[in-house]
């Protein structure tokens, strides 16, 4: 069963496994995988908005005033009439004898995928209207306790200990039910030394300018000092930050962090 969702940090995966327990869910095993979120987003995407590290990404944009404005309206009617022309385009080059010519179709292709960026600019707009209007009201409800950014020295301490609480709570959780749980940092390709990459990977799944790249660099170290410190207090944690370390094949398929299948295959 597979509870993972795009851009859970921890507490999520903890509140995750209370609310399932509380519906009566019933597991053998708890694996939780991660570690980049937790470093990564809190620095990434709530710091440039005063949203508390523990928070979920972007929270502020999650609870900002549903009411949407004029500017909205007109960017939202603006990809309702992108869709319909997209979907009109269509079904002119699949109905009739043009469903026959591939010329019709490939042109069909070309200007699908012209709109498709067009939505996608379209989406953006819309998402920086969102962002300025969360960003007109300071709230606790969108923004949480204040917290001190600007103390950089130890602000992966305090990231990678709530990771640590974190699991520890799901741990002790875990055997209070009689399920065995099991921690993994996950792997990524800015931990120094992990992947040996090819030139088709390299540009494919490497920024060596990427934000997160440092991030991860300072990071992970910490990340390992408190899973030390977990196991000490029993619980499985492993990393497989470095599981990647004998593969040359492309593993990873974009810039960030993820890997494909093959990735999970390995995994």
């Amino acid at each position: 069963l597979n509870f993972a969702i795009g851009s859970y940090k921890q507490p999520q995966q903890l509140m995750a496994l209370n609310y399932l327990l509380s519906l009566g869910g019933e597991f053998d095993y708890v694996i939780n995988l991660d570690g980049f979120n937790e470093l990564v987003l809190p620095v990434l995407r709530n710091m440039p908005n005063n949203v508390n590290p523990f928070f979920p990404r972007r929270w502020d944009l999650k609870v900002v005033d549903t009411a949407i404005l004029g500017p909205q309206i007109i960017v939202l009617a603006d990809i309702f009439k992108l869709k319909r022309k997209k979907i009109q385009q269509s079904s002119i080059a699949h109905c009739g004898f043009l469903r026959f010519f591939a010329t019709a179709r490939l042109i069909s292709y070309c200007l699908d995928k012209n709109i498709d960026l067009k939505i996608t600019d379209k989406r953006m707009q819309l998402f920086d209207l969102q962002n300025r209007q969360a960003k007109d009201v300071r709230s606790v409800l969108g923004h949480g306790p204040d917290f001190d950014y600007t103390d950089k020295e130890n602000l992966y301490e305090k990231l990678a200990g709530m990771w640590a609480r974190a699991s520890k709570q799901m741990h002790d959780l875990c055997a209070a039910n009689n399920i065995k749980y099991l921690h993994f940092i996950q792997p990524c390709q800015y931990v120094p030394d992990s992947k040996q990459m090819n030139e088709e990977e390299l540009k494919i799944a490497f920024d060596p300018k990427a934000e997160q790249r440092q991030i991860v660099i300072d990071g992970y170290p910490v990340l390992r000092q408190q899973a030390e410190i977990l196991r000490k207090h029993g619980v499985l944690v492993y990393d497989l930050s470095m599981g990647f370390k004998d593969y040359k094949q492309p593993l990873y398929i974009d810039t960030f962090c993820h890997f494909g299948q093959e990735g999970s295959k390995l995994l």
